[in-house]
């Protein structure tokens, strides 16, 4: 599955934004202001420069992030079926061949993301590639081709759930970013994000 002769430009990225923000009081996380402006802005001002075409994936607030310029994508399973969804969904609307992931709640995410997984994806056989921090695997900032849809969404249907549920099944290339770990922090709770107000971002 050599890939050296396209553009990583041609690619769709989809920012994960579909949860229920649990942790965040219910409030819907990618809207949560960081220093003035929502998480799943500054996921867009990484990612968006990155690809030729970004999508947001929400389940509410598609009225509060259109506002901001997204185009808003819900899942095509009911219920908050997970990041699973999320994956599933982004895959079915998008219009290339390639699509690459963020959670929302990852607002420094590598500048050169796509440029590594794009370059780790030719070792899989089944085109999928996944970020590696150095200490564990970045489920959700992954590059996946649009071929593994229908296998997904058969995932999705036998009540698979987890990103490594799912993954396991296939053969993931990992991309190393040991050299940029703390790219992958991600804020889960209000106190994660006035931690990161406190140091200044």
């Amino acid at each position: 599955m050599s890939q050296r002769n396209l553009d990583p430009k041609k690619l769709t990225g989809v920012i994960l934004a579909g949860g229920r923000g649990q942790r965040m009081d219910g409030h819907d996380k990618g809207l949560i202001l960081l220093a003035g402006q929502p998480l799943a802005v500054r996921v867009r001002n990484r990612l968006g420069p990155q690809v030729g075409t970004l999508i947001l994936n929400a389940n509410r607030s598609a009225e509060q992030y259109s506002q901001f310029g997204f185009q808003v994508v819900s899942d095509l399973v009911d219920g908050y079926a997970g990041p699973l969804a999320g994956i599933l969904t982004g895959l079915a609307s998008a219009k290339t061949e390639w699509v690459v992931f963020s959670a929302c709640d990852t607002p420094w995410i590598p500048e050169d993301l796509v440029a590594r997984l794009w370059r780790a994806v030719e070792q899989s056989r089944d085109g999928i590639a996944v970020a590696h921090d150095g200490g564990r695997m970045q489920w959700l900032s992954c590059l996946v081709h649009r071929d593994l849809q229908p296998g997904l969404a058969q995932a999705l249907a036998d009540d698979v759930r987890s990103m490594k549920g799912w993954m396991s099944q296939l053969d993931v290339a990992v991309a190393d970013f040991s050299d940029q770990a703390s790219a992958f922090a991600n804020l889960n709770s209000r106190e994660d994000i006035a931690q990161a107000e406190t140091r200044g971002v």
